[in-house]
């Protein structure tokens, strides 16, 4: 971790890192242009284990901007876990995160932050298009589907990790401290009045995804465990005991 007094901000933005090398140093310059000029920040860049020159690049792009510092992690623990680093590390009065691939556009980072000054805590975006397969669109749906009924929960389709949050309601969400985590879930849990704005997913400049249909299937059964009945159904189930309603 680059070592920097911690000074409260307007905004951290937050961005997990895995094998993103190459996008890094366009990513870096599209999130200054982003940024209204009237607001002070914090960029945080969790390395979550990478193996090319993330790394390295971070640590020269801190070392030219002392608005930048990285986190790096001595291996991979997962982007809800990059995430969760992030938020403790964040000193702003607002936090935004988005992925580092260049599929969430620092672009809509200034209409999120007017909606921020409306009153908004939480700021989501939804994807209006994206360049996945049919079959994770597919099977994306269908696990939105299925857990706002076991849940309950407002949870919005089609809604990633790029979003904003209110430094009290990441304040709260630091109270949720389970290792297995689905912030998507959390957020929703706490029940905040929110917006969504709609955004064009950008296509992958560099590299590929990270994200295989084993860590996918990981991330959903995460969530459906963490927030629904399912850890009692399959308790019950592995004891042979039959429940009647």
């Amino acid at each position: 971790m680059q070592s920097q007094q911690k000074n409260k901000c307007d905004i951290s933005i937050i961005c997990p890192v895995f094998n993103e090398g190459k996008n890094l140093e366009q990513l870096y310059q599209r999130l200054i242009d982003s940024i209204p000029n009237k607001y002070t920040y914090e960029i945080i860049f969790i390395n979550d284990g990478s193996t090319d020159l993330s790394n390295s690049i971070l640590r020269k792009i801190s070392l030219n901007d002392k608005r930048v510092c990285s986190v790096s992690f001595t291996k991979n623990y997962g982007h809800q876990i990059a995430l969760t680093a992030g938020y403790d590390y964040a000193q702003g009065r607002c936090v935004i995160s988005l992925d580092s691939d260049l599929q969430h556009p620092p672009e809509l980072i200034s209409k999120m932050l007017k909606e921020w000054e409306n009153g908004y805590r939480v700021v989501l975006t939804k994807r209006t298009s994206n360049h996945s397969k049919w079959f994770k669109r597919t099977s994306s749906k269908l696990f939105y589907f299925v857990f706002r009924k076991l849940s309950h929960l407002d949870i919005v389709n089609d809604s990633p990790d790029f979003r904003l949050l209110d430094e009290n309601v990441v304040n709260s969400m630091q109270k949720y401290r389970e290792s297995s985590r689905f912030i998507r879930g959390i957020i929703a849990d706490m029940g905040y009045n929110y917006k969504v704005l709609e955004y064009i997913e950008g296509k992958r400049s560099f590299g590929k995804t990270n994200y295989s249909f084993y860590k996918m299937l990981s991330f959903a059964f995460k969530g459906l465990l963490s927030f629904t009945v399912m850890s009692l159904i399959f308790c019950t189930f592995k004891k042979g005991v039959t429940v009647f309603s």
